[in-house]
């Protein structure tokens, strides 16, 4: 999956702020839901 990319080519091509936030927020769920991903392997690992 190549979902990160926009995030690294985006701003550098001078996306304007809605585009930038959108993709941003789309970066921090990611994010959040790959946190919970490992949190709970590690509950299950315990």
């Amino acid at each position: 999956m190549s979902a990160g990319d926009p995030l690294i080519v985006g701003p550098a091509v001078g996306m304007n702020q809605q585009q930038l936030a959108y993709l941003i927020s789309i970066d921090l769920i990611t994010c959040g839901m790959y946190i919970l991903t490992i949190d709970y392997k590690h509950v299950k690992n315990i």
